[in-house]
């Protein structure tokens, strides 16, 4: 059984591939960046669990232009990720409003998979949400959402979510120059159930993400498998008995 779940979990880090196809209603935007042309470029690290830190290279994300077809407005995001093993690259859809920030499960994909390798008579039970919440406003005190979930006869197989922690302060060296920068600190949790009549078969993954207006996120610590769901890059492929950290070096706007 374990395999079947491997074969979802694989599916959700490379699922942000197609364009959604149902029709949504686009409300103001909040303040994740979504102008065409805009470029952020992280610093990737990993430390150890003797604390030692050890650059791996970088991960750049374009936003490109905007698409309003079937009156939803949303925007592809192409990450570029260059570890000590290789390059990744990947694309994404998302769409940004004043509710939240969601990105587009790749539902065709999914069918697919499920069409060969799912049994008929589990296929009908599977349920899971057709895009990830990765942001959910106002970030306030106490809140909390489900950014994802996929279970089959209603048990959860797959979660993936969020709560606020608190306001911080951070400074970064952004293009050259220290900013001080406001930022909202959330924890993402992931929670893979690897045999539904098995309490204890629960894995957890755990990071730590920092929002900021203007930028987006602008860091991450924690696992690597979380950071490469949230943002459907390369990261996954780092170790997952380390720290992986993400640091905002470069914000380069049209």
């Amino acid at each position: 059984m374990k395999f079947l779940y491997l074969i979802f979990l694989s599916l959700i880090l490379v699922s942000c591939k197609e364009a959604p196809t149902e029709p949504s209603v686009t409300l103001p935007m909040n303040g994740f960046p979504n102008n065409s042309g805009i470029i952020s470029v992280y610093k990737v690290s990993t430390t150890d669990s003797v604390n030692v830190s050890v650059e791996r290279g970088y991960r750049k994300s374009y936003i490109l232009t905007a698409d309003t077809s079937k009156s939803i407005e949303y925007f592809r995001q192409l990450d570029s990720t260059t570890l000590d093993n290789g390059l990744a690259v990947s694309t994404t859809y998302f769409r940004n409003t004043n509710a939240g920030l969601y990105y587009y499960v790749d539902t065709t994909g999914f069918s697919s998979l499920i069409t060969q390798q799912i049994p008929d008579t589990v296929r009908q039970l599977i349920k899971f949400d057709k895009e990830f919440t990765i942001l959910s406003f106002p970030l306030t005190d106490g809140k909390y959402w489900t950014s994802f979930s996929l279970s089959i006869l209603n048990i959860p197989i797959m979660e993936l979510k969020a709560s606020f922690i608190k306001d911080e302060n951070l400074t970064l060296v952004i293009n050259n120059v220290s900013q001080q920068i406001t930022a909202k600190q959330i924890l993402y949790e992931f929670k893979l159930n690897t045999d539904p009549f098995n309490p204890f078969g629960i894995e957890t993954y755990s990071a730590y993400a920092w929002y900021a207006d203007g930028f987006g996120f602008v860091k991450f610590d924690g696992s690597s498998l979380v950071q490469g769901i949230l943002s459907c890059s390369g990261i996954s492929q780092l170790p997952e008995n380390e720290v992986v950290s993400q640091r905002l070096i470069e914000f380069i706007k049209p």
